[in-house]
């Protein structure tokens, strides 16, 4: 049974169909001419008893690269009936900026796999009504423009048609050529990222041309190539899915604005991608536009699922691609409104906010499927469900549900964004994470703590055994700081039922530890090369910098060097390190030397904690969660948080 935790609600002034989408810890929801953007505080130290949101929001973009040939043409004077098509057809509608600025919204958005630009992070693309695509990307917390891709696409269409500047606008037939070139109608990425750092994104002209474009970013700069084009029917296309098969094959799905839903068989050559077969998998006209198409792979059947109003179809395939079987169920009396897949299996939600997990039997070329209801302990009448999403460990379902209550003079119209408990023994997931790395186990961290403040209590664990196992296990203590901070926000609210249960309280001792481990961690790994060494000159510093460290840990707590470190990897490390022409550094306030991470005056500079060496840059790195900083020379090793594991991202002073 799932069960409210927490609500968040975005006013709307209308009533209308949102849509809602998650990446890692990221949640979109398309509101007002404008797309909502929520993402964890990364706060431990929240004090709320609800889970701690960031909003942000990025307004429509009202650009369009079809503007100057929309407005050109209109000039010149128009005859009624193509006045009537300039009105009624959105990619016209550039030929008048007050229309434009009325009209626009955002019609879909995608974000591209992880690590394509900064560290780890991804582009959100964004597609208006009026058939421009422009890329989006964080940068100190807000999100920005970072590329207009129509204007690219503007470019390669205007080369690859061959039109005349001169020649481009006399006919109506004309500049439907060039606008419908341009214009995009639908989008979306495939699914990884390349050996050469590219991303494909794939978008469906509003001709009907599919292209196929790498997206490359080395540092702020963009790289373009098409790698290649599927020509589909002359209907405009809505929806597009990249269906993943082999190392070199997938299986690519459109379907058009009158429903039909076609897939094509494409194989990747080198930097081309070439169509391979066809097949027609919804034949029927019945302008049922699927807006979600998902997939299961089950052994050697393709099952590819997509709705149609109220009715799921469910198609099995052969790793030939030729169907084996087709079933189209009812789900229940009302549209479905939502496909969510996830490693337990798909979710199924209808506009009546009924949710369904489909259970499905595959015996030999026979398919069956049922429909296992998904209990809610709260009952949400008068609302329509429009998304469904579970976090990145799938402890948390968030739906978004639009008010549908007619009560317009007492409260403003709003969507809720609702989420919803699915896991009790949160710990124990936290605890038991088989990658060693809290970078994606923010949910269960926000969770962990909304349950600790709610209960003004500590998950039981044993706790001595838990300090005892860091001593040898850094991950266990990453998850003993989140504990301890834990522990102190109680102190705050003085309602602490757990006093007594941790042998260590001090966040301070905490974060020493662990500094010292990841020191001893980057000594340990050096040490292995020191027989023959390749360092650079930045790489020396950092190891001095691990080796001194070590030193004012060992005096500061007064624990013995050969306690924390094999005096042989001491020895051969300051050996190495003495041979070497390492820098001096000066105090920022005085210019006297620093030693042992102060001047003589006792004036703090800021230090990198993963070198431990004095930031003097105005560009460096941060955490969003421990705000610990690192040097900027560190940006290409893509460096980690030494206290969270969070992935550092790029802070300019400047700005």
């Amino acid at each position: 049974m799932l069960h409210e935790i927490a609500r968040r609600c975005i006013n709307v002034s209308k009533h209308d169909e949102t849509i809602f989408n998650q990446h890692n810890s990221l949640l979109a929801v398309r509101g007002d001419k404008q797309l909502h953007i929520l993402e964890y505080s990364y706060n431990v130290l929240c004090l709320d008893k609800k889970l701690d949101f960031v909003e942000s929001s990025i307004v429509c973009p009202r650009s369009s690269s079809t503007s100057e040939f929309s407005k050109e043409y209109a000039s010149k004077g128009i005859s009624n009936i193509e006045l009537v098509e300039f009105v009624t057809n959105p990619y016209f509608w550039p030929y008048s900026n007050d229309l434009k600025q009325e009209m626009t919204n955002i019609v879909a958005f995608e974000w591209s796999p992880s690590d394509l630009i900064f560290n780890n992070q991804s582009v959100l693309a964004i597609l208006n009504s009026v058939g421009n695509v422009e890329f989006f990307g964080p940068q100190q917390k807000v999100w920005c423009s970072i590329v207009k891709f129509s204007d690219i696409m503007k470019h390669y269409v205007m080369s690859e048609l061959q039109i005349d500047v001169g020649e481009k606008c006399k006919t109506i037939e004309k500049l439907k050529e060039i606008v419908y070139g341009i214009g995009t109608s639908a989008i979306c990425w495939g699914p990884n990222i390349n050996e050469d750092s590219s991303s494909i994104f794939v978008t469906a002209q509003r001709n009907s041309t599919i292209i196929f474009w790498s997206i490359k970013f080395t540092n702020t700069d963009l790289s373009v190539d098409v790698l290649g084009k599927i020509y589909a029917d002359d209907e405009e296309i809505k929806t597009l899915a990249w269906i993943p098969y082999s190392d070199n094959l997938f299986l690519f799905i459109y379907a058009n604005v009158l429903g039909e839903v076609v897939g094509k068989v494409c194989k990747i050559e080198g930097k081309k991608i070439l169509e391979q077969a066809t097949i027609v998998l919804w034949k029927w006209k019945d302008r049922m536009v699927p807006k979600n198409i998902q997939y299961i792979i089950d052994g050697n059947c393709l099952l590819i699922i997509y709705p149609k109003h109220r009715h799921l179809v469910v198609q099995m395939f052969d790793k030939d691609f030729k169907l084996l079987n087709k079933v189209v169920n009812v789900v229940n009396d009302e549209k479905i409104s939502v496909l969510t897949k996830t490693s337990a299996g798909l979710y199924i939600g209808t506009i009546n906010t009924k949710i369904y997990k489909l259970i499905y039997k595959v015996t030999k070329n026979a398919l069956t499927i049922e429909f296992e209801s998904i209990i809610l302990k709260d009952s949400y009448v008068n609302h329509e469900l429009y998304g469904l999403t579970f976090s990145p460990n799938e402890i948390i379902c968030h739906l978004v549900l639009a008010n549908r209550r007619v009560n317009v003079r007492k409260e403003p119209l709003h969507m809720l964004v609702v989420s919803l408990s699915c896991e009790d023994q949160i710990e124990n997931v936290l605890l038991d994470n088989p990658s060693k790395k809290l970078t994606h186990m923010w949910d269960c961290i926000e969770l962990l703590r909304y349950k600790t403040m709610k209960s003004k209590k500590l998950p039981s664990l044993n706790y001595v055994n838990l300090y005892n196992e860091t001593n040898t296990d850094i991950y266990k203590l990453k998850v003993y700081l989140i504990l301890v901070k834990l522990y102190n926000n109680l102190e705050e609210i003085l309602k602490n039922q757990s006093k007594g249960l941790l042998p260590e309280t001090s966040i301070e001792v905490v974060q020493d530890k662990l500094l010292a481990a990841h020191a001893k961690e980057t000594i340990i790994n050096k040490y292995e090369q020191h027989k023959n060494p390749t360092f650079n000159g930045f790489e020396k510093e950092w190891l001095s910098g691990c080796c001194k460290y070590l030193e004012y840990y060992s005096k500061k707590y007064e624990i013995p060097k050969n306690n924390i470190i094999p005096n042989t990897v001491w020895e051969s490390l300051i050996a190495l390190i003495t041979k070497s022409e390492l820098p001096t550094y000066n105090c920022l306030f005085c210019d006297d030397l620093i030693e042992d991470f102060s001047c003589a005056n006792g004036h703090k500079s800021m230090f990198c904690s993963v070198t431990f060496t004095p930031i003097d840059s105005e560009e460096y790195l941060v955490c969003n969660c421990c705000e610990v900083t690192a040097r900027m020379e560190l940006y290409q090793y893509k460096p980690l948080c030494v206290l969270c594991d969070g992935h550092l991202e790029c802070y300019n002073v400047s700005l």
